[in-house]
């Protein structure tokens, strides 16, 4: 099974990361991403971005208590983000989604604001998207609110937690998405912050 990590910081504007994650198809056994449990070095089926400084994006095995690799990323003080993501065609939506996320999320003065979240974007066949599901940690001042389009699944700080469900099921979140325009899922882990 992949992984998902969020990290621990110690000090003020800053977000972690940690990630295991796996995404299967109910119909057929195996893993539909590339590197999905991150065994292999992160240019294996991953595409890395950042803007900003005091990013970290790495994979490593001293995150989880198991001996697999996990992804970290850490956003440390200023804007910026940092993330690594891959986009997958389907021809089903009867898909299992797992994953074990930790976050640790830190922002302090005014209206700063730090967020990370494991997230889904369902594609359109041009790219376009057409929603997304968010599994998070953000602080108080953070934009992101639910909507039609947009499902925050609130995650708790410092613990790992396993988050497990069909994607076809998670869409009725999302009543903005018509799922017959679904052709591609992104899976994307992201860790972002403003004014820190």
């Amino acid at each position: 099974m992949g992984k998902l990590l969020l990290p621990q910081y110690q000090m003020g504007g800053r977000m972690r990361l940690i990630a295991v994650l796996i995404v299967a198809g109910a119909l057929w056994s195996g893993e539909l991403l590339t590197n999905g449990g991150f065994e292999e070095p992160l240019s294996v089926g991953w595409t890395k971005a950042q803007y900003g400084a005091n990013i970290l994006i790495e994979r490593s095995t001293g995150h989880h208590p198991d001996p697999d690799y996990e992804v970290y990323i850490y956003k440390g003080d200023g804007r910026g983000y940092g993330k690594i993501y891959q986009t997958v065609n389907i021809t089903t939506l009867d898909l299992r989604f797992q994953a074990q996320l930790r976050f640790i999320t830190y922002a302090s003065g005014g209206t700063a604001w730090a967020a990370a979240a494991l997230v889904i974007s369902y594609l359109s066949s041009s790219n376009t998207i057409l929603g997304e599901t968010r599994i998070c940690n953000k602080t108080t001042y953070c934009p992101w609110r639910n909507s039609s389009r947009l499902h925050l699944i609130n995650a708790p700080i410092g613990s790992w937690n396993h988050f497990e469900f069909n994607i076809d099921e998670e869409l009725v979140n999302l009543p903005g998405v018509d799922p017959s325009q679904i052709a591609k899922i992104r899976i994307a882990v992201f860790d972002t912050c403003y004014d820190c």
